[in-house]
């Protein structure tokens, strides 16, 4: 009965802000920024929306439904048409063969999904990436079309779903992006779904996957629509993978453009774009570098403050655990050589701790008691690794003692759990603070970089 109130009020929530917008076949000559509705080459209807014009090539989303729904539910609960979300994507809510079943894995939604993206790059040839996004059942489709049809996409984000009735494909280890989002409370697909998928494309050898499990919600709301969160993850799919230096640059400064941006994501895309623009074009070389040269110099000013602040307080610190180890391990990922060299006082600490957490987690994926105590040890003392947070979410995983954990560690786990939340909360904002002036600067003399990642209106 559960499942089904669930999906009753989702379906509530999404009749109240049910859309009519235009029937039109897609078309080169259509606005931007407009929603419309079609028929799809296999007969069945669907919503997309025009995207505006930006600094990037256009990727292509198609948004799945789950169980119960249909094919308006992303636009009625995502700000999809109003332009707050991936405003320079073209976005689609495609129509499943049954929508009482939702995406099923099988011929028939797999066609139709091909046929859509085969259509929308004939249509408009300037599409770059093409991501899945799917919600529930929709999310189980995700993962049986990542391995079914590898090469017609780059990433998906499958949210409250499961590796169910899917294959990996071993040439889409490098190239597509999976990412796993999760409501730790859902009550209609439990949380160790997530887990047990992430380890899944770890093990299978995936170099991109990435695990979000979402706190602070209900048993109802565990399962509800989550914007900002899949925004996120699509972001993190435009970086990692990126295929040219411009798309990389571009990713940065879509990072920057946000309330609160993660350093190590602009790390990241600044990376790739300079491995990138070795392979560039001399256009387009010429036409990114000013871009990566500048959030690079950004990226050194963020670097000098880290190093006046919270080297100081890592040493009066060291040995225990806090929010200034939160600020050092983002420190430690995203300014690389330059700070490794500024905080070598800290090399065998940081290296001593990440072949700890790199035995923890190996021995969680193994699933014995022995393994959980060791793990949970690992989480108290090698604080300063990397793959930290890492190890506190794969701790996360029970709910219940059993054959994998024991009832005394797990009452552990719990009792440290909060003060590891806060000290992850308390250490962001922390360093947040500690580039803000520079951050600031960037803003106002790169403000027209920045506008098109403003939100709309």
């Amino acid at each position: 009965m559960r499942w089904v109130l669930v999906h009753l009020a989702l379906a509530v929530v999404a009749a109240a802000q049910e859309l009519k917008p235009e029937a039109a076949a897609p078309a080169p000559t259509l606005a931007a920024g407009k929603t419309y509705e079609a028929t799809s080459p296999g007969k069945r209807p669907y919503l997309y929306r025009v995207p505006e014009k930006g600094p990037r090539a256009p990727c292509l989303i198609l948004m799945l439904h789950g169980t119960g729904m249909k094919y308006g539910w992303p636009f009625w609960n995502y700000p999809i048409h109003t332009g707050h979300f991936r405003k320079h994507d073209f976005v689609v809510a495609p129509e499943s063969e049954d929508p009482g079943r939702g995406f099923v894995q099988g011929k028939a939604d797999r066609d139709e999904v091909l046929g859509l993206i085969k259509l929308f790059r004939k249509t408009w040839p300037e599409i770059g990436k093409v991501y899945l996004y799917g919600h529930s059942q929709g999310a189980f489709f995700c993962y049986y079309f990542a391995g079914e049809e590898p090469d017609m996409i780059d990433g998906v984000v499958a949210h409250a779903g499961n590796f169910y009735k899917a294959k990996l494909d071993k040439g889409a280890r490098e190239r597509v992006a999976i990412g796993i989002l999760h409501g730790r409370a859902d009550a209609v697909v439990t949380v160790q779904c997530a887990f047990t998928t992430f380890l899944t494309y770890r093990e299978g050898g995936y170099s991109h996957v990435k695990l979000m499990v979402v706190d602070g919600l209900n048993e109802q709301s565990g399962h509800w629509p989550l914007p900002w969160h899949v925004s996120r993850m699509l972001a993190w799919c435009d970086r990692v993978v990126a295929r040219d230096a411009r798309g990389a640059a571009e990713a940065a400064l879509e990072e920057l453009a946000q309330e609160e941006p993660d350093l190590v994501a602009v790390a990241e895309a600044v990376a790739a774009g300079k491995r990138l623009i070795e392979k560039a074009s001399p256009e387009e070389a010429r036409a990114t570098a000013e871009r990566l040269e500048a959030v690079e110099a950004l990226m050194g000013a963020a670097r000098g403050a880290f190093v006046r602040e919270l080297l100081p307080r890592a040493d009066a610190e060291s040995g225990t655990n806090g929010p200034w180890a939160t600020g050092l391990r983002m420190a430690e990922a995203a300014f690389g050589a330059p700070w490794q060299e500024e905080a070598a006082s800290l090399r065998k600490a940081v290296s001593r701790d990440t072949k700890a957490i790199d035995d923890a987690l190996n021995g969680l994926a193994k699933g014995s008691k022995k393994s959980y105590t060791k793990a949970l040890e690992t989480a108290r003392k090698a604080f300063l690794g990397k793959g930290y947070e890492d190890l506190v979410l794969q701790l996360g995983r029970w709910e219940k003692s059993g054959d994998a954990v024991d009832p005394k560690d797990l009452e552990a786990y719990r009792a440290l759990a909060p003060d590891l939340k806060r000290f992850s909360e308390e250490g962001r904002r922390a360093a947040a603070k500690l580039w803000e002036a520079e951050l600031k600067g960037f803003r106002e003399a790169r403000a027209e970089w920045l506008a098109p990642y403003r939100p709309a209106g």
